[in-house]
C-alpha cells in the first residue's frame, strides 16, 4: 500500500515531490515507483477531498501559526499536500503510467464497490490470479472489509493507538465510521464562489476523464438553499 503518485521520490526522499515525509515512508514497501501492478481505488474528488480534510483535520494537521484551522476551500485548492501532490495530480500520474504501459493497473471505482461489492471484488480477484475464487470466498471477503467489522477490529485490536500515542489523542478518536458533523455537502456548500472556480479549473477534466459528474452520486439532487445553487452554478 502506498499513498504516493507514480512520480515519487525514492529513499531518503528528497522533497521534490513527497515532501515531508519520513524517509522510511520513501523506502519499499512503500516505494510507488517500483510497483508493477497496481490496484488503484479512486472515488468523486468532491468526497475525497471532504473525507481527507476531515481526517486530516481530526489528527489537528491543519492548524495554522494562529492557531485557526484552514479553512476546507484552502484546503482542496493546495496543489502540494501529503503525500505530495493534489487529488487530481495523483490521479493524472496513474493515469499516464496506465496509458504509457508502465504499469498494468486495475482501476476500482469505490462507489462501484460500494454499490456492487460482488462484481469488484471478483474483478479485483481475476486481477490478483484468484479467477476460480468460490462465491463463499467472496462474501467473505466482502464482510471482512466491512464497516463493521473494521470499527470491532479498531476496538478490539486496538488500530488506533500509534495515531493516539503519536498525536496525544484521547479515547474519542475514530476513523472507521466516525461521527462527523461536516458532511461533503456541507463542506462544499461553504466553499467560496473563486475557490469554487480554482478547484474546478484544476480537477474537473479529471472528473470527467473518471465518469463523473459534476455532483456525487451520494448528495441529494435537489437544490434547497441559495449557496448550493452559486457554488454549482459553475459546474453547468
Amino acid at each position: 500500500k502506498t499513498h504516493q503518485p507514480f512520480h515519487c521520490d525514492t529513499a531518503p526522499c528528497s522533497g521534490h515531490t513527497a515532501h515531508k515525509m519520513h524517509k522510511y515512508q520513501c523506502m519499499c514497501p512503500n516505494c510507488a515507483a517500483y510497483f508493477q501492478r497496481v490496484v488503484y481505488i479512486y472515488r468523486n474528488g468532491y468526497d475525497t477531498l471532504s473525507s481527507y480534510y476531515r481526517f486530516r483535520r481530526g489528527l489537528h494537521q491543519l492548524v495554522m501559526s494562529d492557531g485557526k484551522t484552514r479553512s476546507f476551500g484552502n484546503f482542496a485548492n493546495s496543489r502540494r499536500m501529503y503525500p505530495g501532490v493534489s487529488w487530481a495530480d495523483h490521479v493524472r500520474s496513474w493515469r499516464y503510467a496506465s496509458m504509457e504501459g508502465k504499469r498494468e493497473i486495475l482501476w476500482l471505482r469505490y462507489e462501484a464497490l460500494r454499490r456492487d461489492p460482488e462484481s469488484e471484488v471478483r474483478r479485483l480477484a481475476k486481477f490478483l490470479g484468484w479467477s476460480n475464487a468460490t462465491d463463499e470466498d467472496v462474501r467473505f471477503a466482502i464482510k471482512a472489509s466491512s464497516m463493521e467489522t473494521m470499527k470491532e477490529m479498531e476496538r478490539r485490536e486496538g488500530g488506533l493507538t500509534y495515531f493516539k500515542k503519536r498525536y496525544k489523542f484521547g479515547s474519542n478518536l475514530e476513523f472507521v465510521g466516525g461521527a462527523h458533523e461536516d458532511t461533503s455537502q456541507a463542506l462544499w456548500n461553504r466553499t467560496g464562489y473563486e475557490e469554487m472556480r480554482l478547484w474546478r479549473r484544476h480537477n474537473s477534466n479529471v472528473q470527467k476523464c473518471l465518469g463523473y459528474l459534476s455532483r456525487p452520486e451520494t448528495w441529494p439532487k435537489k437544490r434547497s438553499d441559495r449557496h448550493t445553487e452559486h457554488a454549482f452554478l459553475i459546474e453547468q
